[in-house]
């Protein structure tokens, strides 16, 4: 940069900014981009191991997160163990419960497939049980249905939990 020129930064501003701006502009700029020459404290170095309290939450999240790749490389047997585990951990979870029973569905051409089947089913019931209104739950439980031509009890479950076609 030549003797009296500006830093880039600042012509930029002047180009689109108004002239009152620019230097506001260009002063934060600075400040994002080099920091303040305050010094800082410093901190109280993290406890080396987190409360006690918040692993078994963590065990189920990273439980959950595991069984939720797993699904997603098509690695149903191995995601269903992973949310088994979320499922025991926190019971009460229904996205857990949800993708357990996805994950059984889905291993409805491995070894054991009507058990699978039926798990999937049961735990589809279990989760609009507790929340009735769960439409991934009601329209998986259809396709189970489907799957084992029990076309009738499809619609069933898909229409008595659809949002639309009823009054509310």
């Amino acid at each position: 940069m030549g003797t009296g020129q500006k830093p880039r930064l600042a012509r930029c501003a002047e180009a689109f900014l108004p002239r009152r701006f620019a230097l506001l502009v260009v002063f934060f700029a600075t400040i994002v981009a080099h920091g303040t020459s305050a010094p800082v404290e410093a901190a109280d170095p993290p406890p080396a191991t987190p409360p006690t309290s918040t692993r078994p939450l963590e065990k189920a999240l990273a439980g959950f997160n595991r069984g939720a790749a797993l699904m997603e490389q098509y690695q149903y047997v191995d995601a269903a163990k992973a949310f088994e585990a979320v499922v025991e951990a926190a019971p009460d979870w229904t996205a857990a419960r949800f993708n357990l029973g996805l994950a059984y569905f889905n291993m409805h051409g491995a070894r054991g497939a009507q058990q699978n089947l039926a798990t999937a089913r049961d735990t589809f019931l279990d989760v609009l049980e507790s929340d009735p209104k769960h439409l991934h739950a009601a329209f998986c439980l259809g396709l189970y249905h489907q799957h084992v031509g029990e076309n009738e009890k499809r619609a069933i479950a898909i229409g008595a939990n659809s949002p639309f076609g009823r009054d509310t």
